[in-house]
């Protein structure tokens, strides 16, 4: 027999959300292009703060989601919407996009 009752998971749930925390950060950091620094000798200001810009449109989302399955809809729908607006602002302006 194993140690932990039947139907209970093994793993703990902040463990889990930890290994959830880090996948997410790793997709980012790839999707942002994390090693396009060392590789061209460039700044890696950049892409940290690409990074950040990513979490901020992917925390709006999840606030959304949240917004639409809780009970206090508007406001949260208008936290998670801002947040997802300043991400793409955000990402227009590190582009250059958007005028200074």
């Amino acid at each position: 027999m194993s140690g932990t009752p039947k139907g209970e998971p093994t793993l703990g749930r902040r463990t889990l959300i930890g290994i959830k925390g880090a996948y997410l950060a790793g997709f980012f950091a790839l999707l942002s292009g994390i090693f396009y620094p060392f590789v061209s000798q460039g700044p890696l200001g950049e892409v940290i703060l690409g990074v950040l810009v990513l979490f901020l449109g992917l925390l709006g989302g999840i606030v959304v989601y949240r917004a639409v399955t809780s009970e206090s809809v508007v406001p949260l729908l208008v936290l998670g919407f801002s947040m997802v607006a300043s991400s793409f602002g955000l990402i227009l302006y590190m582009s250059g996009a958007l005028p200074a």
